[in-house]
């Protein structure tokens, strides 16, 4: 087996054997109505991570397309680490906010200039109960993703840094791939636009009100001129459009 595939599964299966044992240990205390379980630490979950995330980082298509195969999947790998952690962080913004930032980029670096990754994102994964939303069975994309979004909104409201990184995020799972823009349009559209009322100033102002806005301050800095994250977010709505006019011309 060439080096970079012996490096991944020999991670993959090291740390796969310390979450299924902190899944173990989780169930057995509750099962036991005590506290004793094996908690995984912020520190151990962010490191995970960010190997996940230099595994993926400039690989080549190869390299990017390897990491996402089964066995040795790493959106299960990235989901179940999620999934362990969160449940340990007792409403603590600043370890949520950690933790999701740290989630968010191992997924974005799997699926940027992966067509396999986003094709896979959107799979369903079955694992133990104590690791899925719903009926034993979750996905990444949407499940993992909307979880998120829905439990720590108001971390999201609160947090622009990590409200861009989750559109960021978005936008990578759905470029050149219909049925992720489709789920997307479906699924984040109400998300997205609760993020443009929190962070983007602005986002109530008329064309009009934008179009003199930019004439006036030719050069400057104006008001309604877009941030990044505002960019991003009228990048990825306008691939919602799309999207959604494209499929009306189908119907009709």
């Amino acid at each position: 087996m060439p080096q970079f595939e012996a490096l991944w599964v020999k991670f993959y299966r090291s740390a796969s054997a310390e979450l299924n044992r902190h899944q173990a240990s989780n169930i057995e205390a509750t099962s036991a109505n005590d506290d004793k379980s094996e908690l995984m630490s912020l520190e151990r979950a962010q490191t995970l991570l960010q190997m996940i995330q230099k595994f993926a980082f400039g690989g080549d298509s190869y390299k990017k397309s390897f990491v996402v195969t089964d066995p040795h999947n790493a959106l299960v790998l990235i989901a179940q680490i999620y999934s362990v952690s969160e449940s340990q962080q007792e409403n603590n913004t600043l370890t949520e906010s950690t933790l999701m930032a740290a989630f968010l980029k191992a997924l974005k670096s799997l699926m940027v200039n992966n067509n396999t990754g986003r094709d896979k994102c959107s799979q369903e994964i079955h694992h133990a109960s104590s690791f899925s939303y719903d009926n034993n069975v979750t996905s990444v994309y949407p499940q993992v993703m909307k979880h998120m979004y829905t439990t720590h909104a108001s971390v999201f409201r609160s947090n622009k840094d990590l409200a861009e990184e989750y559109i960021t995020t978005l936008a990578a799972i759905c470029m050149n791939n219909d049925e992720n823009t489709v789920i997307g349009y479906n699924e984040f559209t109400k998300v997205i636009q609760d993020i443009s009322n929190c962070h983007c100033e602005g986002n109530q102002a008329t064309e009009e009100e934008k179009a003199d806005d930019q004439k006036t301050t030719a050069g400057k800095t104006g008001s309604f001129t877009s941030s990044g994250l505002e960019q991003k977010i009228q990048f990825i709505t306008t691939l919602f459009d799309a999207m959604r006019k494209e499929r009306e011309e189908i119907k009709s």
